[in-house]
């Protein structure tokens, strides 16, 4: 429902630059004298502002609806992913939970289920992007010809070069969250043993291996 009141939200801004072209071409036929054709009648011209407010208006409030049905299901998946984390960490046995470390755990907490939740966050783009570039294109091929279609051949284009960065960005946020399961696992591990840290004097050597996992 979110995506297909955003699908909606979003073609009503193309009421925009159609309402405002079409108030262009209305105040050139009074503002040109000695034109071959009669001006356009004042009601047509209240017809198109009025278009163009009620349009950005009825955007605004279907928008917010869209928005209330993404966030509520944001949150919805937040805490049952959390949940379920827990409960499953808290009925896991001695013998299962040495294979998985404290940092691990904190990684599915804190990072795994954040990108649930921007996964939805973004998910009504899968419905509404398809239909903006459509209808995107449709409107260009209208205005200005088959000239139009070099903004789809340069989205085409764009949208290889981001794959290739995007990629790029995915190898060096799996590097970090090794480093952040290592350096987690770290500090947990020293905090278990503060005592025989503080007793032999460690606190030094500590300090440079977090800062050392800190740097990578």
């Amino acid at each position: 429902m979110g995506g297909i009141l955003a699908s909606i939200s979003n073609l009503l801004q193309f009421s925009g630059p159609l309402m405002i072209g079409r108030i262009l071409a209305f105040l050139h036929s009074y503002a040109v004298e000695n034109v071959p054709y009669e001006p356009e009648p004042i009601e047509n011209g209240i017809t198109y502002v009025s278009i163009l407010i009620g349009c950005y208006l009825l955007r605004t409030v279907i928008f917010q609806h869209s928005m209330h049905f993404v966030n509520e299901s944001c949150t919805k998946v937040m805490n049952s992913a959390n949940s379920l984390i827990y409960h499953k960490i808290l009925n896991l046995s001695s013998a299962s939970r040495k294979y998985l470390d404290t940092g691990s755990i904190m990684t599915h907490i804190n990072v795994d289920i954040m990108s649930f939740y921007y996964f939805i966050m973004m998910s009504t783009f899968v419905f509404s992007a398809p239909v903006m570039i459509i209808a995107a294109i449709v409107l260009l091929i209208i205005e200005v010809g088959w000239l139009g279609l070099i903004a789809p051949g340069m989205f085409i284009i764009g949208m290889y070069f981001q794959n290739k960065i995007t990629k790029k960005g995915f190898e060096l946020r799996k590097d970090q969250l090794f480093w952040t399961d290592k350096r987690t696992k770290c500090v947990n591990e020293y905090f278990s043993g503060i005592r025989i840290i503080k007793y032999y004097g460690w606190e030094q050597f500590v300090q440079d291996k977090i800062d050392d996992i800190r740097a990578e």
